[in-house]
């Protein structure tokens, strides 16, 4: 049974400190084994799903507790044991419950070698905004419209729901209540139809250089785009360079393409910033991605652009890609996700599309997870598409090598995902 084998050296560092206390917490869970009974595994993600600390929460296996007769230790997994899960399963045992809006809590798992003789299997519960979580049909023991959640290192038993206050925190995050501005930002991305064009008329009243949205319900945010004058020509792109190597896949990469300053402010206070790239014409419009490095050896990295879901950029793009000039437009237009961009633009399939030469994650976690897989495999890697010697960040055939590499990444992704 392949698993996910996720090494970090900051996330091995968080989970060995709370081991360290050799005591449970709010957002962590100890288990000597894998769960042999559905409705505790079930009860305990649900639980930790709805923690109370707005963070990540971990179920920890291979760790007795110390409130065990026999005392707090770290026994390891049971490789052998037939209860033992790999993350595609617990994502279906997940998807066969029936949770209020099919909304169901985000999972990871990942194994760590606690030392040379011992591992680990870690339950990754998401810190997300779809708070509460609760089943529309009870599974067993764990019963219909009951929010769970944990204080302290105690679950809401079974039978019972949260107290008042903790379900109204829940419902606050899901809502957007008493967030952060940065915060408040990002749920507010959620849905771009709320972010209207300024003018009292509907009609955009800036000029093509620079421009301005508001929240229709929140207007002490906005968001604005000036063209960056100071890179390129005059914030004209006329080449095409090493963090932009996606665009060569474009129709027409350098028509009309402009690189603009991205600001979203709280009142007149500037709270997050950005690049966008207006490419093909304002065709393809999106924030400028951000680049990884794969070292392939001392002397040899390898670099990507890349996209995270779980990152406010991503919910830029798909606002960069649904903002309109007019109230109307705005209103009435069909929303489309920035990573299908031909479904507005059919001649954006297949090789036209700079996905194709950008992997997309669903998270920041599955990001780190693939990298690692990527490292363990960059001889194949190597194999598949060579080393370009002295690459010069503008160098077309550089350009081409790092669009082959991106492709090679995206396909590798697809495999990996169904392994």
């Amino acid at each position: 049974m392949k698993r996910n084998n996720f090494d970090s050296v900051n996330f091995t560092e968080e989970i060995r400190s709370l081991i360290e206390l050799e005591t449970e917490g709010s957002y962590w869970d100890f288990k000597e084994m894998w769960y042999d009974n559905k409705t505790s595994l079930l009860h305990d993600i649900i639980c930790m799903s709805n923690n109370l600390e707005n963070r990540n929460a971990y179920i920890i296996l291979g760790i007795r507790d110390s409130k065990d007769e026999k005392g707090f230790s770290v026994v390891g997994i049971d490789t052998q044991n037939a209860n033992r899960k790999d993350q595609a399963q617990l994502i279906t045992f997940l998807r066969d419950k029936k949770f209020a809006g099919g909304i169901r809590p985000e999972i990871y798992l990942h194994t760590i070698q606690y030392n040379e003789t011992t591992s680990l299997d870690i339950i990754i519960i998401k810190n997300t905004l779809n708070t509460p979580y609760y089943l529309s049909e009870s599974f067993e023991g764990v019963f219909k419209s009951n929010i769970y959640s944990r204080i302290g290192d105690c679950n809401t038993p079974k039978d019972k729901t949260a107290d008042i206050d903790k379900v109204e925190y829940l419902w606050k995050k899901r809502f957007g209540i008493d967030l952060s501005p940065l915060e408040k930002i990002e749920y507010l991305l959620q849905n771009t139809k709320d972010w209207l064009p300024s003018g009292t008329d509907g009609i955009h009243t800036a000029n093509d250089a620079t421009s301005l949205w508001y929240h229709k319900q929140y207007p002490e945010f906005s968001i604005s785009y000036a063209m960056d004058i100071n890179r390129f020509n005059n914030g004209r792109i006329d080449e095409i360079e090493q963090d932009i190597y996606w665009m060569n896949v474009l129709v027409q990469p350098l028509h009309n393409t402009y690189i603009y300053n991205l600001n979203i402010k709280y009142h007149s206070t500037t709270v997050y910033s950005s690049t966008a790239i207006f490419a093909d014409g304002g065709r393809f419009i999106r924030t400028l991605w951000k680049q990884e490095t794969i070292k392939i050896d001392e002397y040899n990295f390898l670099h990507y652009s890349y996209v995270e879901k779980d990152n406010i950029d991503y919910a830029l793009d798909n606002w960069l890609n649904n903002h309109y000039e007019t109230v109307n437009q705005t209103i009435n237009t069909k929303f489309i996700d920035s990573t299908e961009p031909w479904k507005l633009h059919p001649d954006y399939i297949c090789i036209h599309n700079p996905y194709c030469v950008v992997p997309v994650f669903k998270s920041k976690e599955e990001h780190l997870e693939f990298k690692e897989y990527v490292t363990l495999h960059t001889e194949k890697l190597n194999e598949s598409i060579g080393i370009f010697p002295n690459p010069s960040y503008n160098d077309p055939k550089y350009i081409k090598h790092l669009c082959n590499l991106g492709s090679t990444l995206v396909n590798w992704l697809k495999i990996w995902r169904c392994d």
